[in-house]
């Protein structure tokens, strides 16, 4: 069995962060290690040619472990442009969503159909066992592996905490990475003071500090390479697994004990984003209905539980919450779907793209070139 690793990272204190935080968790005994112990893997590094030196030293230790290979962006053309030149014209973040998009399906062209493609950020940091467990999850007959992603500041990080274990297992990962949980994470729980405007994760505090939560674009950690990756739209975490795997092939984690995956970020990213409302279920309805499309309700109906070392929450308090919260939610988008004749055409589109198959799905990222066609506004640049 196949099992092809995905990662882009360009610029050299990128790449840095990469090979010196997240590379090392990669590597513990349960992760590439085990996944390697009775697989071929092929570990593909995508990233510029002025960065390639930044890898160094580090990424000796991984071709120990793995068979890897460079891809420089300066080689890759869609058969007529340069990857490069093609995303010249594009800005921050469509440019780097672009440049992932093209490089996750050139990856996938390097694969066999039915081989294991592994998706990860250069700056994900994966508790040890989580990598191994995806080749259990294949045998089983699971195709689609998609986890919450806990976000957190570098701070969680850069002191290089674990520099002497050999292994971090997920709760004490967790309780590392809690103390610095990213302000946009935060604006994800349901009693924030500066409530999110786009939750595509909604949160719960639980006693001991742990944290409940439920994802409506949980990542795409494991996909079977299938013609379909080709046609995705828009990013890794919209429409990528829904366009190649069929529901009852996808799982959701549902505990952190299973698999923890974090997110580091400057604390700036994302800051420009304007706080939204406390969120209700009225309104968590309206950014269903124009952000998320109805098979992403799968995913929303998993909970996750995100365990430290001291789990002694009241999950059986919290969930009952998170589930009627969701629920009302969902009834809510009902009731405005029920009301389409008396809306307007701009709405009817969300409505369309959110009943319609996965291929017709309008997502965000889409989402402007596709309502100014509808209201017949110039498109040009």
């Amino acid at each position: 069995m196949n099992f092809h690793v995905f990662t882009l990272v360009w610029g050299t204190p990128f790449v840095r962060k990469y090979v010196e935080l997240a590379l090392p968790f990669q590597m513990m005994p349960g992760n590439l290690p085990a996944l390697a112990q009775d697989h071929r893997v092929i570990y593909h590094l995508y990233t510029d040619r002025d960065s390639r030196p930044a890898f160094d030293p580090e990424i000796n230790a991984l071709e120990e472990i793995v068979e890897v290979q460079f891809h420089e962006l300066e080689e890759l053309t869609d058969g007529t442009r340069h990857l490069l030149e093609a995303a010249a014209a594009l800005k921050a973040p469509e440019y780097k969503y672009f440049i992932q998009k093209f490089c996750v399906r050139d990856c996938a062209k390097r694969a066999a159909d039915e081989d294991a493609l592994v998706l990860l950020d250069s700056n994900f940091v994966v508790a040890d066992g989580g990598l191994g467990r995806l080749a259990g999850f294949w045998d089983q007959g699971v195709r689609g592996v998609m986890v919450n992603v806990l976000r957190n500041t570098e701070a969680a990080f850069v002191d290089k905490w674990w520099l002497n274990s050999a292994s971090v297992g997920p709760r004490d990962l967790f309780d590392h990475a809690r103390d610095h949980f990213h302000p946009l994470h935060d604006s994800y729980f349901i009693d924030s003071s500066a409530p999110t405007s786009y939750p595509i994760q909604v949160c719960w505090p639980v006693d001991g500090g742990q944290v409940y939560g439920r994802s409506f674009l949980p990542h795409p950690l494991m996909i079977p390479v299938r013609p379909a990756i080709q046609a995705y739209q828009s990013t890794m975490d919209y429409d990528l697994t829904l366009r190649v795997c069929d529901d009852d092939e996808i799982t959701v984690i549902s505990d952190s004990d299973e698999i923890l995956v974090c997110k580091f970020s400057d604390p700036g990213h994302q800051s420009a984003f304007e706080p939204g409302q406390p969120l209700t279920p009225e309104n968590l309805a309206l950014f269903i209905l124009t952000s998320t499309h109805n098979r992403h309700r799968r995913f929303a109906a998993v909970g996750n539980r995100f365990r430290g070392s001291h789990d002694s929450g009241n999950w059986d308090q919290i969930e009952p919450q998170a589930e009627n919260f969701i629920e009302m939610a969902y009834q809510e988008v009902d009731r405005i779907i029920s009301l389409g004749p008396q809306l307007d055409a701009r709405f009817l589109m969300y409505i369309k793209s959110y009943l319609g198959p996965i291929e017709d799905y309008m997502s965000p990222e889409m989402e402007p070139a596709e309502l100014r066609n509808l209201t017949g506004e110039n498109t040009s640049p």
